[in-house]
Order: C-alpha cells, then structure tokens, then sequence
C-alpha cells in the first residue's frame, strides 16, 4: 500500500470539524450516555476476559474518589461498625477490599492506551507520511490536547488532589480520563477516516476508547467493580479554550465539586467569590508571582498602580502618567484617561491602564494601549 501523503480537499475540509466535533465531546456538560458507556464497558471486560463488573456512577471524579477510599481496605475494614459488620457478615466487606485491592488501572491501561498507541503508531508508519503524520498531530491532537488535557484534564486532577489531601484521603490514579482522552482519539480516528489500516484488533479496541470518550468522565476500573464519574454540569472557557470564568466556577458537578480558574491558572475560590476582599496589600502578600499577577488583573491593574498611591509624572491633552517605584513589584506605570462619551447619566467614566515602564509620556501610554507609537497615534475624535 503507497503512503498517504497529502489530503483531499474533502478531507481538508473534514479536518475542522472533527476537531470541532471531538473538543465538544470534551467539554461537554449535562447528561451522559450512561447505556454507551455500561456497554462499552461491558465490552472491554469480555474483551480481558473479565466477569461483568458492578458499574457504580458519581456525581464527579471526586465522588467516584471519595467511595473508592470508603469501601478500599483502609476505609471499609476498619469503619463498618462490628454490629453491621455482623449482619452485612465479614464475607461482604473481605469480598468489596480484594476487588478494590485488584485494580485493573495497570493491565487495561497497557492494552488500551501504551500498547494501543504504540501498535497504532505502527500502522500510521506504515500508512501515512511522515510529513502528514506531523502535520496532523500539530494541526488535530496538539490543539486539543492544549485544552483536553493541558487545561481541564490537568487542572481537574491537580484540584482533585488538594481536595482530597485537605480531608485527609488517598488519591487514586487511572489511564482512563474519559472525555478528556478524546485528544488522541481524534487523532487516529482521522487518520482512520483518510484510510489509514489498523489492525482489526486495534481499530476495535479504538472504537471502545471513542465510546467512552464519548460518553462519560473520569473511570475506574477494578476487577469486579467500576467507578464511573458523570459530566460535568458547567464547563467554561475563554476564547484560546483553556478553562476561564471571571464570575464563577470555571467547571462545576453536580455534587458541588467547583474548580476556578483564570485563563487556565487554577486559582482559590476566594479570587472569584470574594471579589470585594481584594486589596492592594493582599495582592503584594500573594504567595507566588501567578496568583499576584492573576490578582491585580482581577481589580484592575491600573486601579492597583492608583490605589498603591502612584504620582502622576506626566500630563497632556491625552491624559495622565501615573508612576509608582515599589520594593517588592518594582517600577509600575499607567496611564489615567477619560472617555470622552458621556455616560447616560451625563457623567464621563475614567480608565486607568498599565504600560510598560518605559513609557514616558499619557500620550506614548495611550497610543501602546491601541499597538501604535505616540506618531503614528493622533485621532481626531476620541469615545
């Protein structure tokens, strides 16, 4: 079979729309399609030759973690009551701990994702250019995978662990990250779509991943019993689709679980919430440079650079230059202007913008704010 080495102006056009198509699967919130993904499930443990598992949904991955801790060894052994113990009989609880014990993260994630990949990789070799393969991987499994996984994958385990640190339980891992794996599904089954051959075998265990990309959120597998966690019931983003909310949570459950973020930057709920708490003092008092700038982007820079008790350093018919040198944030500077249209009240709103430091004059600032020089920057009427 000759490689494929370009693609048809069908299949270019086809291109966006998977990517579309698989970043909606990604994010989506509301419902799951709970009889897709029992069955794919199903399916993956008659394919391992495993017994039917007990499918047991959550509300959010931390449910699911939540549960996994209670009925584990550690949790169930030690906190049924010896009265309950009696009538639920000692066979129940040893049964539960030997399943949860068993966990099937290791073998199903080596035969469903590494060994996948890996034989997937394989058959792209042989079918598809190395120029194509790159392109595809930039332009279809890069970009999603900047939002899927970089943003809401990456964030949702990370606030997962400080939850479950702060009450003091185990977190647990899983190769099975549900819609959030779509990343790399779409990838191969684009290349599935222009022709590429799998293996019978591969392309089937594909479909499985797919469904189940498809269909749920986060997924643990143990050898008589899973963990399945439902959609998120909000998911927001900004314009470079990484998780963003400037008034909320950034992706909240059902059960309450939030995350917050600000342009991708997982931040403290009180950033959001608690707005009003904001000061000038806390945002210098700021444990790290990321949450500091998040900060002061959140009360305004230039109202910072103001409120610190900035001087104006320099005056014309564009506004003011307001200058600040501080011990720990170093030389600040903004500009002060007012919009020349009134407010319906009759009332003119004033603006305060940072520039860089460099900046030596209101008109220099104003015209950096519009990417021009203080030349080339002159307007006749200003709103």
């Amino acid at each position: 079979m000759s490689l494929i080495k370009t693609l048809t102006s069908q299949q270019e056009a086809d291109l966006p729309k998977f990517r579309e198509e698989y970043l909606q699967y990604g994010i989506r919130t509301g419902e799951n399609d709970k009889e897709l993904a029992e069955n794919t499930i199903y399916k993956i443990y008659e394919v391992h030759k495993k017994e039917k598992p007990l499918i047991i949904w959550c509300d959010s991955p931390l449910g699911c973690q939540i549960l996994i801790n209670i009925l584990s060894t550690k949790g169930i052994c030690k906190s049924i009551p010896d009265s309950l113990r009696a009538s639920l009989g000692d066979s129940l609880a040893a049964s539960l701990a030997a399943s949860l014990a068993a966990s099937l993260r290791a073998s199903l994630g080596d035969s469903l994702a590494a060994s996948l990949a890996a034989s997937l990789g394989d058959s792209l070799a042989a079918s598809l250019a190395a120029s194509l393969a790159a392109s595809l991987r930039a332009s279809l499994a890069a970009s999603l995978r900047a939002s899927l996984w970089d943003s809401l994958r990456d964030s949702l385990r990370d606030s997962l662990k400080e939850k479950l640190n702060d009450i003091k339980l185990e977190f647990i891992s899983t190769w099975f990250w549900g819609q959030y794996d779509n990343y790399w599904i779409a990838f191969y089954k684009f290349c599935e779509h222009i022709g590429v051959k799998y293996k019978i075998e591969d392309s089937y265990k594909l479909d499985l991943m797919d469904r189940l990309g498809k269909s749920c959120n986060f997924i643990y597998f143990y050898k008589n019993i899973v963990f399945v966690s439902h959609h998120p019931i909000k998911v927001n983003l900004n314009n470079r689709n990484v998780l963003h909310c400037e008034n909320g949570p950034s992706m909240q459950f059902k059960d309450g679980f939030k995350l917050y973020n600000w342009n991708g930057v997982r931040i403290p709920s009180w950033f959001i919430e608690n707005k009003k708490d904001i000061t000038p003092e806390k945002i210098i008092s700021a444990d790290n440079a990321e949450h500091r700038r998040i900060l002061m982007e959140i009360y305004g820079q230039g109202k910072f650079i103001n409120d610190l008790g900035a001087k104006v350093i320099s005056s014309d018919k564009y506004g003011e230059l307001l200058y600040i040198s501080h011990e720990t944030l170093g030389e600040l500077k903004a500009v002060k202007v007012i919009n020349k249209t009134p407010e319906p009240d009759g009332s003119f709103k004033e603006y305060i913008l940072r520039v860089p430091p460099d900046i030596e004059s209101a008109h220099a600032g104003v015209a950096w704010t519009f990417g021009r020089t203080p030349e080339t920057y002159n307007p006749q009427l200003e709103t």
